[in-house]
């Protein structure tokens, strides 16, 4: 089945197509400026017009041009171009070499034969006219393209037109900006796009032409997926500190969407994508992350913490002796060290922390009065992986 293409799907299937703009007659009239009877010029004269440029039966499209041959050594001064003696165009010097035209009644000629006539006059007034009978065919083949429009694809795309009519003689493929992407001139009528290098939307025009030149354009934007997922983050963040075990989570997106997720060593998750990795000794670890999209592209992403089962030193300092009777408040300082840092210390009493310290050097004021005629004190360090070691308990009295 064939259609005729709109104005509006001329216009784009042209501005991809990268012809030359239609040059349009320096005078368009309907009425015959060179009279016929003048234009055949008198017995024996020779006609300034030597060939309209077609052969006999040849396929003239919906929008035809012709490229005339005048006489050597003739400045034209006016073209007329008629179709079965009804004037469809008319063209002033400077006479262009290609001579765009309409058909005078394009429905009732399509299918048809029609005699296409260059009439012309030269500045020193020579005549002359030649004509030349051809087939109408107005109608652009109607087709579909796949992959569909918006479709994602990536690496090499078969793009493969589709037309139940006959008359399909070339498929031609642009990018945007008019580079020529492929073309196919015969069934099944496919362009390999190689998409190497692109990536995120991206437009084509597919133009189907029939035998005439008629176009049926097919614009698509289609997205390319040439790479691998897109990691928005990865917890827990490069150069924590973990103590044995590390719960690590990634966050992916990808236009196809995402396949799996995996932690080296550890096996594919499904999202929510979290795994927990075993470092087994002390320093840096990195996690190393896989994630696959659907179309196979893959995307590596790592972060490398610290692994710390190490507990931090802490002694105390200054404090009264073991069994004391204290009946005012003391102070109690401790030290603490760390490899990676110390958190924070703290004073206990009866096993309840009752003051915290996060500066070294660590001090903290112990008032009996608070508690029992006889309790227990301990310092508890924390390092920064949280790590503690706790002080044996320290019996006094009040």
């Amino acid at each position: 089945m064939k259609f005729i293409v709109a104005a509006a799907f001329a216009t784009s299937a042209t501005v991809l197509a990268a012809t030359p703009a239609l040059a349009g007659p320096s005078l368009h009239t309907r009425a015959a400026s060179i009279a016929p009877s003048a234009a055949a010029g008198a017995a024996g004269a020779v006609s300034i017009v030597t060939g309209t440029g077609l052969t006999e039966g040849q396929l003239l499209p919906q929008y035809p041009q012709v490229r005339p041959v005048f006489a050597d050594g003739v400045t034209v001064s006016t073209a007329e171009v008629l179709v079965n003696g009804v004037l469809a165009e008319t063209f002033t010097a400077p006479v262009p070499a290609d001579l765009r035209f309409s058909w005078p009644d394009p429905v009732k000629l399509h299918d048809t034969d029609a005699a296409v006539t260059i009439r012309a006059s030269g500045t020193d007034g020579s005549l002359g006219e030649a004509s030349t009978r051809v087939r109408v065919d107005i109608l652009a083949p109607q087709a579909t393209l796949t992959p569909a429009d918006r479709a994602i694809v990536s690496g090499v795309v078969p793009l493969q037109v589709a037309s139940r009519h006959p008359d399909v003689a070339r498929v031609e493929v642009r990018a945007w900006g008019g580079r020529i992407v492929g073309t196919a001139d015969r069934a099944p009528w496919i362009v390999n796009w190689n998409t190497a290098g692109l990536n995120g939307s991206t437009f084509l025009m597919v133009n189907v032409y029939d035998h005439a030149g008629n176009a049926w354009p097919l614009g698509r934007d289609y997205e390319v997926d040439n790479a691998g997922p897109s990691v928005k983050s990865i917890t827990p963040a490069h150069g924590s500190l973990v103590r044995g075990a590390v719960r690590t989570s990634i966050s992916a997106s990808d236009p196809s969407g995402i396949a799996s997720a995996s932690v080296r060593g550890g096996r594919a998750t499904a999202s929510p994508y979290t795994w927990t990795a075993k470092p087994t000794a002390q320093g840096p670890f990195t996690v190393e992350w896989t994630v696959t999209d659907k179309l196979g592209h893959r995307t590596v992403a790592r972060r490398t913490v610290i692994n710390d089962t190490v507990k931090p030193a802490v002694r105390v300092t200054r404090a009264p002796k073991k069994g004391a009777k204290l009946t005012k408040s003391v102070t109690v300082t401790a030290a603490a060290a760390d490899r990676y840092g110390v958190a924070r210390v703290q004073l206990l009493v009866n096993g309840k922390v009752v003051a915290t310290d996060t500066k070294a050097a660590y001090a903290f004021t112990l008032n009996p009065k608070r508690y029992g005629k006889k309790f227990t004190v301990q310092i508890r360090a924390y390092d920064r992986a949280g790590n503690v070691t706790t002080t044996t308990r320290v019996t006094y009295r009040r």
